[in-house]
Parts: structure tokens; C-alpha cells; sequence
């Protein structure tokens, strides 16, 4: 096995000579050299790597014999690898889930602790829960090992993770949010008690800034979260055993407001029929001008008629203004439309004439 590799070998010459030499194909060592029958083999990394060597014995002092040789292969298998899992915080109150891995070997391992608890089912499964006995949570901290059996010619291999013991942190994601759908959410986070951190995650797609470890964060949403009208985030605790809360932000659509077209009027007209539009979370809005006309039958009606005055009429243009109105959490959205004032045409078809 590669964590138990060396070989001791027990050559042996008889008949013509009693002497011999070893050599490798590899490019490993003997102890205490290659003259010694039973000698030591000492792979090196290469020979481990390789997995396969051939270790040969050929006779030396033969006197008038040719050389004789024999060999033996040597397998070098893997030796296991073994996994306990990441250290953990648990609360003082509940059980440990552990989920061992044992690759190579036999994949077969037993769990030990340096605790007063015990495993359930057995502390041969790989996936075991650990039942913290009554010191565990007193001392606050345990070690849990994993270690290899039935390794055949290997050595056994262990693996130890640290369980934390804390008391249960107080975890509060802030109330529900309401904001606007081209606005981000300024989040209200609050961890206390047996820690002060946690981290933000996200049932959408967003992301959090500047980081998802900074409480009061601020979260982005992406456009299928808003798409969806809502995105949980959820808060949960760190350097501590793991409590979370969660948060439900509610996206409100940006109103989306349309003036209408430009239009061009002639100075002898002294009305313009006006076609505003606004939809998403709003349908109302108000009618502003950079002007002096008036607004009939009220400045908040959309198709309202606006009048115009001998100052627009002089001035030649007057630039309308359509403002969203019960807004909710979004700001007031805008849109213009400009009213072109054009002088009334002059028209000569010329004199009289009289043709034969």
C-alpha cells in the first residue's frame, strides 16, 4: 500500500552460487543495500505513482555459470482517502448530522470522539448522527474522527473535524420590503447573542453589496426577480450554530408615462387635444406646462385639452409636461411633449384676368 510501501524481501541463491544482487525498475532504494538477500525495498514517490514494479535477483560469484536472475512484480494500491467533513457549529440543543467519504481501501471507517456522546445508528456508518452527551456542551468543543478499517496492507488513515457547541444566536432578517422595481433594497439584518455575523443568500437571482456578510447590505435585484414580483432573502448566522430568518422584498412597477407625440399647430388655433398614457403601478398623473396656457377640464385628466395663451402663441412653442402621480415607493416618472406653433399661411392666387 502506498502509505505502507516498503518491501522486505527474502531472495535466496543456492546450487552454483550463494550470493546474489537486487536491482528495480523503479527507482527506489534496499536497505541496508542490494547485495543483502533479504533486504528492505524502499519505493520512492515515482515507484508509488507508478503502482507497478519489478524488483529482480540475479546471482553473482557463479564462477564459470552464466548469471541467473528471477523477479517478482511489486503492486503498489492506493491508500484511503478519508473525509470527515467541515468543522462545525451546532447549537447546544441539537444533534450532530455527520457524512463521512472513505475512497479507495475498502471504503469502510469508524467514528471515535474525544466527547462523552455516541453515534447513531452505529459508529461504523459513514452518515451517522452524533448524540452530544452531557460534557460536550460544558467543554464547547469536540473532536470527531474518522478513520479507515479493514485496510488490508495499508495503514489506517484518519480524518477529525471540530464541533462547536454555542447557544442559539438571535437572528432577525427585518421586516418585509416593499421598494421600487429600478430601486435596490437596503437591508436591516441584526445577529446577537452567541455571535454578531451572519451572511445573506438569495432565493433569486441578485446579488448583494457591497458583499453578502455585510448585514445592512444592499441587494440587487437581477430582472427575473422582478419579473417574479418578489424574492426571498434569507439571513443566517456565522461563527455561531446556524439560525436563520428570512425576508420577503416586494417589487412595485415603475409607473411608465407617455406625453403623446409632438404636434404642430397652426397660430389660429388656440386648443390642443392632448393623449397621455401611464400604466405600471400607477394610471394617474398630472399635467404641468413651461408655458402660460391652461388645462381643461383639470390639469390631472390624461387626454386633458390644453389652451392656448397669446404668450405660447408669441413664444411659438410650449413644452407639456406629464408627471406619474400615487407613486408608492417608486419616485415620479416624466414625459414631454412640445406644442409647435406655426403662423397662419398667406395665400395670393394673384389679379383677375380675362382670356378669350
Amino acid at each position: 500500500c502506498a502509505n505502507n510501501a516498503n518491501v522486505n524481501l527474502f531472495g535466496s541463491v543456492t546450487a552454483g552460487a550463494t550470493t546474489g544482487a537486487w536491482s528495480s525498475s523503479g527507482s527506489g532504494t534496499f536497505s541496508p543495500d542490494s547485495l543483502t538477500l533479504n533486504a528492505t525495498y524502499i519505493p520512492s514517490a515515482s515507484d508509488t505513482t507508478i503502482g507497478n514494479i519489478v524488483l529482480t535477483l540475479i546471482s553473482t560469484n557463479y564462477g564459470n555459470c552464466n548469471p541467473v536472475s528471477d523477479s517478482m512484480v511489486v503492486t503498489i494500491t492506493s491508500q484511503p482517502i478519508v473525509n470527515a467533513g467541515n468543522n462545525l457549529f451546532v447549537c447546544n440543543d441539537n444533534n450532530v448530522n455527520l457524512n463521512g467519504a472513505i475512497t479507495n481501501g475498502n471504503g469502510t471507517g469508524v467514528w471515535t470522539t474525544n466527547g462523552n456522546g455516541t453515534f447513531s445508528p452505529n459508529d461504523s456508518s459513514l452518515t451517522v448522527t452524533y448524540i452530544p452527551g452531557s460534557n460536550d456542551t460544558i467543554i464547547g468543543t469536540i473532536v470527531i474522527t474518522l478513520t479507515s478499517t479493514n485496510n488490508g496492507n495499508c495503514l489506517p488513515v484518519s480524518d477529525s473535524l471540530i464541533v462547536n457547541f454555542t447557544p442559539r444566536p438571535l437572528v432577525n432578517a427585518g421586516s418585509d420590503l416593499t421598494i421600487c422595481s429600478n430601486d435596490s433594497a437596503l437591508l436591516a439584518g441584526t445577529v446577537s447573542g452567541s455571535s454578531t455575523t451572519g451572511y445573506w443568500i438569495t432565493l433569486g437571482n441578485g446579488y448583494f453589496y457591497p458583499d453578502s456578510s455585510n448585514l445592512n447590505a444592499y441587494y440587487i435585484p437581477d430582472s427575473a426577480d422582478i419579473a417574479n414580483g418578489s424574492v426571498y432573502l434569507i439571513l443566517t448566522s456565522a461563527n455561531a450554530c446556524p439560525v436563520s430568518d428570512s425576508v420577503l422584498v416586494i417589487f412595485q412597477q415603475v409607473p411608465v408615462v407617455n406625453a403623446g407625440p409632438n404636434q404642430v399647430i397652426c397660430l389660429s388655433q388656440n386648443q390642443v387635444i392632448l393623449n397621455g398614457s401611464i400604466s405600471g403601478s400607477t394610471n394617474t398623473g398630472i399635467w404641468s406646462t413651461l408655458g402660460t396656457g391652461t388645462f381643461m377640464p383639470d390639469s390631472v385628466t390624461l387626454n386633458a385639452t390644453y389652451q392656448i395663451s397669446s404668450d405660447d402663441s408669441i413664444a411659438g412653442t410650449v413644452n407639456l409636461i406629464l408627471t406619474s402621480t400615487n407613486n408608492g415607493v417608486c419616485s415620479p416618472q416624466s414625459d414631454a411633449m412640445q406644442i409647435l406653433i406655426t403662423p397662419v399661411p398667406s395665400v395670393n392666387a394673384g389679379a383677375d384676368t380675362v382670356a378669350c
